[in-house]
Protein backbone atom coordinates (compact mmCIF):
# COMPACT_ATOMS: atom_id res chain seq x y z
CA UNK A 1 0.00 0.00 0.00
CA UNK A 2 1.07 3.56 -0.30
CA UNK A 3 -0.65 6.72 1.37
CA UNK A 4 -0.42 10.32 0.03
CA UNK A 5 -1.52 13.61 2.23
CA UNK A 6 -4.17 15.45 0.26
CA UNK A 7 -5.04 18.52 0.58
CA UNK A 8 -8.24 17.34 2.39
CA UNK A 9 -6.81 13.95 3.92
CA UNK A 10 -5.18 11.03 2.59
CA UNK A 11 -5.01 9.28 -0.48
CA UNK A 12 -4.68 5.75 0.36
CA UNK A 13 -3.62 3.64 -2.84
CA UNK A 14 -3.35 -0.58 -2.57
CA UNK A 15 -2.51 -3.34 -4.24
CA UNK A 16 -2.18 -6.93 -4.67
CA UNK A 17 0.71 -8.49 -2.82
CA UNK A 18 0.85 -11.80 -5.03
CA UNK A 19 0.99 -9.68 -8.66
CA UNK A 20 4.13 -7.58 -7.53
CA UNK A 21 5.64 -10.51 -5.75
CA UNK A 22 8.38 -10.72 -8.53
CA UNK A 23 9.81 -7.50 -8.01
CA UNK A 24 11.14 -7.52 -4.60
CA UNK A 25 13.27 -4.85 -4.42
CA UNK A 26 11.48 -2.68 -6.54
CA UNK A 27 9.55 0.49 -5.39
CA UNK A 28 6.36 0.43 -6.57
CA UNK A 29 3.72 2.84 -7.62
CA UNK A 30 0.56 3.26 -9.42
CA UNK A 31 1.09 4.77 -12.77
CA UNK A 32 -1.76 7.34 -12.17
CA UNK A 33 0.28 8.91 -9.33
CA UNK A 34 2.75 10.19 -12.00
CA UNK A 35 0.30 11.75 -14.48
CA UNK A 36 0.45 14.66 -12.49
CA UNK A 37 -2.60 16.59 -10.93
CA UNK A 38 -5.40 16.78 -13.27
CA UNK A 39 -7.82 19.91 -13.46
CA UNK A 40 -10.97 19.53 -11.18
CA UNK A 41 -14.03 17.65 -12.77
CA UNK A 42 -13.79 14.51 -15.36
CA UNK A 43 -11.34 13.03 -17.70
CA UNK A 44 -9.76 9.85 -19.41
CA UNK A 45 -6.38 9.59 -20.09
CA UNK A 46 -4.17 6.95 -21.89
CA UNK A 47 -2.29 4.72 -19.90
CA UNK A 48 0.84 2.77 -21.17
CA UNK A 49 -1.74 0.05 -21.47
CA UNK A 50 -5.35 0.68 -21.69
CA UNK A 51 -7.34 3.88 -20.43
CA UNK A 52 -8.15 5.46 -16.60
CA UNK A 53 -11.59 7.58 -15.96
CA UNK A 54 -10.27 10.18 -13.22
CA UNK A 55 -12.72 12.27 -11.19
CA UNK A 56 -10.72 15.10 -9.69
CA UNK A 57 -11.88 17.83 -6.83
CA UNK A 58 -10.01 20.07 -4.91
CA UNK A 59 -7.01 19.23 -6.74
CA UNK A 60 -7.67 15.61 -5.01
CA UNK A 61 -8.06 12.05 -7.01
CA UNK A 62 -11.23 11.04 -5.88
CA UNK A 63 -11.92 8.35 -7.69
CA UNK A 64 -10.39 6.10 -10.75
CA UNK A 65 -11.60 2.85 -12.67
CA UNK A 66 -9.08 1.40 -15.11
CA UNK A 67 -10.11 -0.23 -18.74
CA UNK A 68 -8.21 -2.31 -20.95
CA UNK A 69 -10.12 -0.97 -23.70
CA UNK A 70 -12.11 2.71 -24.33
CA UNK A 71 -14.78 2.78 -21.67
CA UNK A 72 -18.17 2.32 -22.84
CA UNK A 73 -21.51 3.74 -22.20
CA UNK A 74 -22.59 1.25 -19.65
CA UNK A 75 -18.72 1.27 -18.43
CA UNK A 76 -19.18 5.64 -18.40
CA UNK A 77 -22.13 5.71 -16.32
CA UNK A 78 -20.92 2.41 -13.91
CA UNK A 79 -18.12 4.44 -12.79
CA UNK A 80 -20.37 7.94 -12.77
CA UNK A 81 -22.40 6.13 -10.49
CA UNK A 82 -19.43 5.00 -8.02
CA UNK A 83 -18.33 8.03 -7.04
CA UNK A 84 -19.82 9.36 -3.95
CA UNK A 85 -20.65 13.43 -3.35
CA UNK A 86 -19.99 14.76 -6.48
CA UNK A 87 -19.08 18.16 -6.61
CA UNK A 88 -19.56 18.07 -10.40
CA UNK A 89 -22.16 17.18 -12.46
CA UNK A 90 -20.24 14.32 -15.30
CA UNK A 91 -20.63 14.02 -18.63
CA UNK A 92 -23.26 11.64 -19.87
CA UNK A 93 -20.61 10.04 -22.26
CA UNK A 94 -17.15 9.42 -21.49
CA UNK A 95 -14.76 12.26 -22.30
CA UNK A 96 -12.21 12.35 -25.32
CA UNK A 97 -9.28 10.05 -23.85
CA UNK A 98 -5.82 12.42 -23.41
CA UNK A 99 -2.25 11.98 -22.91
CA UNK A 100 -1.01 13.11 -19.51
CA UNK A 101 3.24 13.38 -19.43
CA UNK A 102 4.80 10.31 -17.70
CA UNK A 103 6.97 12.78 -15.61
CA UNK A 104 5.57 14.57 -12.59
CA UNK A 105 6.99 13.08 -9.34
CA UNK A 106 5.77 15.60 -7.27
CA UNK A 107 3.70 13.17 -5.60
CA UNK A 108 7.52 11.90 -3.62
CA UNK A 109 6.97 14.88 -1.23
CA UNK A 110 3.37 13.57 -0.52
CA UNK A 111 4.63 10.29 0.49
CA UNK A 112 3.39 9.26 4.19
CA UNK A 113 6.36 6.55 5.16
CA UNK A 114 6.49 4.34 8.11
CA UNK A 115 8.39 5.66 10.90
CA UNK A 116 12.32 4.95 11.44
CA UNK A 117 13.53 2.19 13.30
CA UNK A 118 16.62 1.54 15.22
CA UNK A 119 17.83 -0.24 12.54
CA UNK A 120 17.56 2.81 9.86
CA UNK A 121 18.61 4.83 12.21
CA UNK A 122 21.84 2.91 12.18
CA UNK A 123 21.83 1.88 8.68
CA UNK A 124 21.71 6.17 8.19
CA UNK A 125 24.71 6.66 10.82
CA UNK A 126 26.55 4.22 9.27
CA UNK A 127 26.18 5.50 5.83
CA UNK A 128 26.88 9.45 6.85
CA UNK A 129 30.21 7.90 8.65
CA UNK A 130 31.24 6.20 5.66
CA UNK A 131 30.61 9.85 3.56
CA UNK A 132 32.48 11.79 6.24
CA UNK A 133 35.15 9.18 5.67
CA UNK A 134 35.48 9.37 2.09
CA UNK A 135 35.51 12.85 2.27
CA UNK A 136 38.14 13.53 4.48
CA UNK A 137 40.22 11.23 2.29
CA UNK A 138 39.65 12.95 -0.47
CA UNK A 139 40.13 17.03 1.22
CA UNK A 140 43.23 15.59 2.64
CA UNK A 141 44.47 13.98 -0.56
CA UNK A 142 43.74 17.37 -2.49
CA UNK A 143 45.95 19.51 0.40
CA UNK A 144 48.40 17.65 0.03
CA UNK A 145 48.43 17.98 -3.81
CA UNK A 146 47.88 21.45 -3.46
CA UNK A 147 50.33 21.89 -1.03
CA UNK A 148 52.68 20.29 -3.43
CA UNK A 149 52.03 22.70 -5.96
CA UNK A 150 52.52 25.74 -3.89
CA UNK A 151 55.83 24.81 -2.95
CA UNK A 152 56.55 24.47 -6.58
CA UNK A 153 54.46 27.66 -7.33
CA UNK A 154 56.58 29.88 -4.44
CA UNK A 155 59.99 28.18 -5.58
CA UNK A 156 59.42 29.76 -9.42
CA UNK A 157 58.47 32.83 -7.92
CA UNK A 158 61.36 33.42 -6.51
CA UNK A 159 63.43 32.12 -9.60
CA UNK A 160 61.65 35.02 -11.24
CA UNK A 161 61.68 37.58 -8.53
CA UNK A 162 65.86 36.67 -8.38
CA UNK A 163 65.96 36.84 -12.28
CA UNK A 164 63.90 39.72 -12.14
CA UNK A 165 66.58 41.87 -9.74
CA UNK A 166 69.44 41.37 -11.85
CA UNK A 167 67.93 41.97 -15.32
CA UNK A 168 67.55 45.72 -15.11
CA UNK A 169 65.40 46.31 -18.47
CA UNK A 170 62.64 43.31 -16.80
CA UNK A 171 62.86 45.50 -13.55
CA UNK A 172 62.13 48.31 -15.29
CA UNK A 173 59.33 47.01 -17.45
CA UNK A 174 57.93 44.97 -14.18
CA UNK A 175 57.49 48.26 -12.19
CA UNK A 176 56.11 50.27 -15.58
CA UNK A 177 53.28 47.15 -15.59
CA UNK A 178 52.73 47.48 -11.73
CA UNK A 179 51.93 51.00 -12.00
CA UNK A 180 49.83 50.60 -14.69
CA UNK A 181 47.61 48.28 -13.04
CA UNK A 182 47.69 49.91 -9.99
CA UNK A 183 46.57 52.81 -12.04
CA UNK A 184 43.80 50.75 -13.77
CA UNK A 185 42.66 49.45 -10.11
CA UNK A 186 42.63 52.82 -8.92
CA UNK A 187 41.26 55.22 -11.46
CA UNK A 188 39.48 52.73 -13.86
CA UNK A 189 40.15 55.27 -16.79
CA UNK A 190 40.82 53.64 -20.17
CA UNK A 191 41.58 56.70 -21.51
CA UNK A 192 44.76 57.76 -19.54
CA UNK A 193 46.08 54.13 -19.71
CA UNK A 194 45.67 54.57 -23.81
CA UNK A 195 47.29 57.80 -23.41
CA UNK A 196 50.66 56.28 -21.14
CA UNK A 197 50.72 53.41 -23.71
CA UNK A 198 50.80 56.52 -26.76
CA UNK A 199 53.59 58.16 -24.58
CA UNK A 200 55.83 54.59 -23.92
CA UNK A 201 55.24 53.92 -27.78
CA UNK A 202 56.99 57.09 -28.75
CA UNK A 203 59.91 57.22 -26.28
CA UNK A 204 60.55 54.02 -27.29
CA UNK A 205 60.58 54.88 -31.36
CA UNK A 206 63.36 57.52 -29.80
CA UNK A 207 65.23 54.77 -28.03
CA UNK A 208 64.25 55.76 -24.86
CA UNK A 209 62.57 54.30 -21.74
CA UNK A 210 60.14 56.01 -19.24
CA UNK A 211 61.56 55.98 -15.62
CA UNK A 212 58.04 57.32 -13.67
CA UNK A 213 55.00 58.74 -14.86
CA UNK A 214 51.86 60.33 -12.80
CA UNK A 215 48.56 61.25 -13.97
CA UNK A 216 46.05 63.79 -12.10
CA UNK A 217 43.94 66.19 -12.98
CA UNK A 218 46.44 68.42 -14.79
CA UNK A 219 47.02 65.52 -17.47
CA UNK A 220 50.01 63.26 -17.71
CA UNK A 221 53.22 63.45 -16.47
CA UNK A 222 56.50 61.05 -17.95
CA UNK A 223 60.42 61.21 -16.87
CA UNK A 224 62.97 59.12 -18.99
CA UNK A 225 66.92 59.27 -18.77
CA UNK A 226 68.75 61.68 -21.09
CA UNK A 227 70.78 64.30 -20.90
CA UNK A 228 69.41 67.52 -22.50
CA UNK A 229 72.14 68.06 -25.42
CA UNK A 230 72.08 64.46 -26.29
CA UNK A 231 68.14 64.41 -26.61
CA UNK A 232 65.87 65.56 -29.78
CA UNK A 233 63.88 66.89 -27.67
CA UNK A 234 61.64 69.15 -29.84
CA UNK A 235 61.30 65.84 -32.22
CA UNK A 236 59.95 64.03 -29.16
CA UNK A 237 57.43 66.55 -28.16
CA UNK A 238 56.07 66.54 -32.00
CA UNK A 239 55.57 63.34 -31.79
CA UNK A 240 53.65 63.19 -28.49
CA UNK A 241 51.42 65.90 -29.77
CA UNK A 242 50.67 63.69 -32.92
CA UNK A 243 49.23 60.99 -30.52
CA UNK A 244 45.73 60.77 -30.37
CA UNK A 245 44.93 61.21 -26.84
CA UNK A 246 47.73 63.59 -25.69
CA UNK A 247 48.60 67.53 -26.28
CA UNK A 248 50.09 70.90 -25.17
CA UNK A 249 53.10 68.37 -24.53
CA UNK A 250 55.68 70.86 -22.85
CA UNK A 251 59.42 69.48 -21.86
CA UNK A 252 61.23 70.15 -18.25
CA UNK A 253 64.67 69.16 -16.77
CA UNK A 254 63.71 67.34 -13.92
CA UNK A 255 67.68 66.38 -13.34
CA UNK A 256 71.13 66.13 -14.23
CA UNK A 257 70.33 63.22 -16.51
CA UNK A 258 66.26 63.73 -16.52
CA UNK A 259 63.73 65.13 -19.14
CA UNK A 260 60.25 65.35 -17.73
CA UNK A 261 57.42 65.69 -20.32
CA UNK A 262 53.97 67.45 -19.19
CA UNK A 263 50.73 66.66 -21.72
CA UNK A 264 47.20 67.17 -21.81
CA UNK A 265 44.18 64.61 -22.11
CA UNK A 266 43.27 65.91 -25.27
CA UNK A 267 39.90 63.70 -25.07
CA UNK A 268 39.01 63.92 -21.32
CA UNK A 269 39.27 67.94 -20.60
CA UNK A 270 38.37 68.62 -17.04
CA UNK A 271 38.33 65.14 -15.64
CA UNK A 272 38.72 64.10 -12.21
CA UNK A 273 41.56 61.84 -11.80
CA UNK A 274 43.30 60.46 -8.70
CA UNK A 275 46.82 61.30 -9.13
CA UNK A 276 48.87 58.00 -8.72
CA UNK A 277 52.29 57.58 -9.49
Amino acid sequence: MMILRAPKGASIWYWDKAKSAEFPNAEISPESVWRGVGEDGWRVITCAEGYEAQYWQDKTLIASSWRRQALSAAQWRAFVLSVEAQGLAAPELAPSPIEAAFADGAWRRSLVKAPLSWADVEKIGFSAALCALAASALFCGQGLRFGAYSAEARARHSELEARFRDDRELARALLHYRQVEAFSAASDRALVLTALTEAQETAGEFGLNLRAWRADSAGLSFSFESAIGETPVREIVSAIEAQPHLCNATPEIAGPREIEVRADLSACEGADLDTVR
